[in-house]
């Protein structure tokens, strides 16, 4: 199995994610894996309001890859939820509109363009955690995140 790097963080209620490494059929598990937890989090709360893949380390994207990614996207849009692609390999962006899929998501040029579009100011900061009993080292990740922020 290809692994794959993140670096994910919550600026502006938008939570960032950083992909390393092609998203192959070879590496989805591992992206699963790491995004899923997220997702479960994000949808369920009301002050994340987008995802946001950070793709500048992926320079290839095969169709198991599409097909994550799309699934991802479905579940954010069906929460109310927007996820918004920046830093894409111009190989990338190619694959994606020779998909067909070129304008079912939005680009951004980076984060600080997703930031500034996306992003909103928030008195409170963000708490994805609903079910402690569910997610504990979840939770303690998360609380460090958030720490950071203040």
């Amino acid at each position: 199995m290809a692994e794959l790097a993140f670096t994910d963080y919550i600026e502006k209620n938008v939570y960032i994610v950083a992909v390393g490494g092609n998203i192959t059929s070879q590496s989805v598990r591992s992206f699963n894996q790491f995004i899923s937890p997220i997702l479960n989090q994000v949808t369920k709360h009301s002050k994340i309001n987008s995802l946001v893949l950070d793709m500048k380390g992926v320079s290839l994207l095969d169709s198991s890859g599409i097909g994550v990614i799309c699934g991802k996207f479905v579940r954010m849009k069906k929460a109310g939820k927007k996820l918004a692609l920046c830093n894409v390999h111009p190989t990338v962006k190619q694959i994606l509109k020779t998909s067909g899929l070129g304008s079912t998501f939005t680009f951004y040029q980076n984060v600080p363009e997703s930031l500034a579009i996306l992003g909103t100011e928030s008195e409170e900061p963000a708490n994805l955690i609903s079910d402690t009993s569910k997610v504990k080292s979840f939770q303690d990740i998360i609380e460090q995140k958030l720490e950071t922020r203040k």
